[in-house]
This record gives C-alpha cells, structure tokens and sequence, in this order.
C-alpha cells in the first residue's frame, strides 16, 4: 500500500479541508465494498450448504458457477482498493473500510483517518507522525 508522492519525492499530504472533501467518494467505495463482502458472506455459506449436502454430485457445477462469483467479487474488492491508493491514501482495512490520508496542519504533518460508519469524521492520529518522523521516508 503505498502513498502518492509528489514529483519532488515527497508524499502527497492533504489540508482537512481537501480531506474532508475526499470523505464523499470514500464513502461510495466504502458502499461498494461493504456489498461485495456481504455478497462473499453468501456465496461462502451457499457453497458449504451444498458441499456438505448429503449428496453433492449434482451440484458441481453449482458450485464452480459460485467460485466464478467469488473469484470477480474479490477481483472488485481488490479494484476498489486500488482506486482509493490511486489516490495517495492507504487502506487499512475493508471490513469496516479505515482509510488514512497523509495530512498536513498547522502544526504539522498528521494522517487523517476516515471509518466507514464514523457520520464522517476525520480523526488525526499524531503517533502516525512519530512513527513517521522516525523513518528515513522523506515527507
């Protein structure tokens, strides 16, 4: 998961202004994760249902026609992720969906963090910073 970086080499920090414009498509993508794990969810339980069926020799195909399903819903996970670090913020879970943005105060350089299911706060998280600081990662 890496952060963008500006031409100069240094990582792309947002004002919480810009960060909390971004909080809009975060949260449409974070939509469209929550459905497609919800989605996997089913298709997971539906295929241990007929695996476990007394006899599952009819279901084969059922049950390769489900693998297919999971296998573009994790395709579209992995898809939604990549938009959100396309956008220099880095995902740090999709189950709630947690996004980090590199930030940039007043007082300094901080990582906002967004929660799906947060009404939209932005929280700082100023140990993301001495960590940071400590890195030989130019910011």
């Amino acid at each position: 998961m890496e952060t963008a970086m500006k031409s100069d080499g240094k990582t792309d920090r947002k004002n919480l202004a810009q960060a909390k414009a971004l909080i809009p498509l975060l949260r449409s993508i974070a939509n469209e994760v929550r459905e497609r794990r919800l989605r996997l969810a089913r298709y997971a339980a539906l295929i241990r249902l007929l695996r476990n069926a007394q006899s599952n020799e009819g279901f084969v195909s059922a049950i390769a026609d489900i693998e297919s399903a999971i296998r573009t819903e994790n395709r579209g996970l992995e898809s939604a992720v990549a938009e959100i670090e396309r956008l220099g913020l880095t995902v740090q879970s999709t189950g709630p969906v947690v996004v980090h943005i590199p930030g940039r105060t007043p007082g300094g350089d901080v990582i906002f963090s967004w929660e799906d299911n947060q009404a939209g706060a932005l929280l700082r998280e100023e140990e993301e910073v001495a960590d940071q600081a400590n890195s030989s990662e130019t910011v």
